[in-house]
């Protein structure tokens, strides 16, 4: 394939994810310098920059309103050189009348220092005008302006290194440092009844870097250009840039704190048996039948029923099913089944399942509810109890293999960041299945049948001195043209009211075969929790088949976790021994919103020294899961996009996907915390 539609694939893949100005550099800036401006509250965006230099490919997350961070892709004039590095950015004080907003902001804060610099800008809107004005250090200090003053603090701040190896490591040694310190600025026009912005900057980085390689140095400080807005959230720039190159910026962007899709329910269904009527055992099947009903109209799915306490409670296990929110499921469930009830049932504890697990116990009054279409407050009618058992449980209809469904999509692998190939992607159609097995069990596997991949410029060999865990990704891959993707048998349950486990054991990814377990202590109503994994591991062969190769290792994980009462930030931190048999520590952090949107960031350090771990010096990344709702048309938690994006795909501070401290998360949307939160 040609590298320019290579190079158009790798942009539109980044755009199908779908306010302020993004620049070059995907922060929210004009073309190539920064400003104090942020976009929405977790807006994601993704950036496509083309210019006589380079070509940039950014992905920016409004991660709280006052914290943006930024991972861009570069390659260099044609290509001798492909750089990773990341960018935060703080506000540190609001536009008012008087006073302008201020930021500072770090670019290459994880890398070479290849593009490294550091500034303090501030933006004044007047009218249809926004000008912008900035101290920059690093390469945004180009020649020199003004002696450093933080020179005064101590020598480090008078010298700077041009780069710092291998990159994957903190540039604390060059923040802010540098004999001099420059100025840059720029103005931002909104052009009145149009989607069109007219900018204009003066930048003074002298691109020393990229005229030491053969480039042309610029003629002039000064670029100017135009935005403009194709729909919302899609813009579309235009440039030219320091006098002598053209640049093309295109930019996505998408609230990942939109509300939420909620479920359509089919209309309301009678009961054939009017509450007044049915006051008797006699008809109790009756009734509990139209229960069942009702709750498959609403998308909710009902796992066991009984009645305690001299009938005058009803216990059911439940899931939310189709709907995004275990509330808006609870809401819907509760207001259609009273209606139903005979009048001796006075309350109804809802034991909440997530994932296979009991979560916790919601009790609601079966009576004083006005039957309206209005929510409920679960909050102030509810009462939270920990997850209750079921002793003399009717238990909904079990067909084994009759139930099966087998799921077939087509699905991606995408490969990022091979200089020889920057987008490896393959395509392959994906059919997948579950069955039941009775006592909490089920088997689980996927099977795949690749259709189309650009594999082939992939030729470099891994060189890692540390077992090749997962550096020999690629092989498995181009391994055949049908391969078993996950064949394994797993049960999830909780022992006790506080106390979850799973079993596992099978083909558990496309790489590793094994056998292990994970339990998770959540005491209730707490924001703490612990968890214990371990597993028996074993590589499988490259053609994705039934076949084993040598290497095995134990693995496993103690991990705490922390629900925090923050912008819906979530943490985990995993200590023990990774694939490749090293031990070290891993540090998750996510925020999650109620649409299903998922972003979060993880950073791995391991007894694995920089230098032998490779480049990128340590394990990290982005987790994504994007919400399909609107491509695909249903509101089920399943349809969502997941993906780990990664700068280096090593072998250092490695886990088995989705079997290492995965319990926890899976639980989330049926969490006491998330719970309060929604109501």
């Amino acid at each position: 394939m040609p590298k320019i539609i290579q190079r158009l694939s790798f942009g539109l893949l980044l755009l199908v994810s779908f306010a302020a100005q993004s620049s070059d550099f995907g922060s929210v800036g004009l073309i190539d310098t920064p400003t104090a401006r942020m976009s929405d509250d977790g807006e994601f965006t993704t950036t496509l920059a083309f210019d006589g230099y380079s070509q940039s490919y950014g992905i920016s997350y409004q991660a709280l309103p006052w914290l943006e961070g930024t991972f861009r892709y570069t390659g260099y004039e044609d290509f001798f050189f492909w750089d990773r590095n990341y960018e935060l950015k703080a506000k540190l004080l609001e536009e008012s009348s008087y006073l302008p907003a201020v930021a500072v902001g770090i670019r290459d804060i994880v890398g070479t220092s290849y593009v490294g610099s550091e500034y303090l800008v501030a933006n004044k809107k007047i009218g249809n005008l926004d000008l912008s004005v900035g101290l920059g250090w690093g390469r945004l200090a180009g020649g020199g302006l003004v002696d450093n003053p933080l020179k005064v603090l101590g020598d480090r701040f008078a010298t700077r290194a041009h780069t710092t190896g291998k990159g994957g490591t903190f540039t604390t040694g060059n923040w802010f440092s540098g004999d001099r310190v420059g100025l840059f600025g720029g103005v931002a026009y909104q052009v009145d009844h149009w989607p069109l912005t007219v900018m204009a900057e003066y930048n003074p980085d002298q691109y020393s870097n990229e005229v030491r390689s053969g480039a042309k140095a610029p003629d002039s400080s000064v670029s100017w250009g135009v935005e403009w807005q194709l729909t919302p959230g899609l813009t579309v720039s235009a440039s030219q840039q320091n006098g002598n190159r053209f640049g093309l910026n295109l930019t996505a962007k998408l609230g990942t704190a939109n509300k939420p899709v909620k479920y359509k329910p089919q209309p309301f269904v009678q009961s054939a048996q009017s509450q007044e009527a049915c006051q008797s055992r006699l008809c109790e099947f009756e009734w509990f039948q139209n229960v069942d009903q009702q709750a498959s109209r609403l998308g909710v799915v009902i796992f066991e029923s009984e009645l305690l306490e001299n009938q005058k409670i009803l216990q059911i296990a439940f899931d939310r099913g189709e709907h995004r929110s275990v509330t808006d499921a609870l809401n819907r469930f509760h207001q259609s089944i009273v209606r139903l009830l005979p009048s001796h049932i006075l309350h109804i504890d809802y034991v909440v399942r997530e994932a296979g697990f009991d979560v916790q116990t919601v009790r609601l009054p079966a009576r004083s509810l006005d039957f309206s279409d209005q929510p409920i407050s679960i909050g102030q009618q509810g009462r939270f109890l920990a997850p209750k058992r079921f002793e003399n449980a009717s238990k909904s209809d079990f067909n084994g293999l009759s139930d099966a469904e087998v799921a077939i999509t087509l699905e991606n692998k995408i490969m990022l960041f091979d200089p020889d190939n920057p987008l490896a992607y393959q395509f392959y159609l994906n059919a997948a299945s579950g069955v039941e097995l009775g006592s909490n069990w089920a088997l689980k596997g996927s099977v795949g049948l690749p259709v189309y991949d650009n594999f082939d410029s992939n030729t470099r060999v891994s060189d890692s001195p540390l077992p090749h865990v997962r550096s020999d990704s690629v092989s498995y891959l181009k391994g055949s043209d049908l391969f078993i993707g996950s064949l394994y048998a797993e049960k999830r349950a909780t022992a006790n009211r506080e106390l979850h486990y799973r079993l596992f054991g099978g083909y558990l990814e496309q790489m590793y075969a094994g056998a292990g377990a994970e339990v998770l202590y959540q005491p209730h109503r707490s924001r703490l929790a612990f968890g214990l994994s371990g597993a028996y591991a074993v590589q499988r062969d490259f053609d994705g088949m039934l076949g084993l190769q040598d290497y095995s290792v134990l693995t496993g994980h103690g991990s705490l976790y922390w629900a925090s009462p923050f912008y819906n930030y979530d943490f985990a931190l995993h200590a023990g021994r990774y694939l490749a048999k090293d031990l070290g520590g891993t540090l998750e952090v996510r925020r999650t919103f109620d649409n299903g949107w998922m972003l979060g960031m993880w950073t791995t350090l391991t007894d694995v020294p920089f230098d032998t771990f490779g480049e990128g010096s340590f394990d990290k990344g982005i987790f994504l899961r994007i919400p399909l709702e609107s491509i695909l048309g249903s509101t089920a938690p399943a349809n969502n996009y997941q993906t780990l994006v990664r700068p280096i795909l090593r072998d250092g501070g490695a886990r088995l996907e989705g079997f290492s401290g995965q319990m926890w998360w899976d639980i989330r949307a049926a969490r006491h915390d998330v719970f309060l939160r929604a109501d």
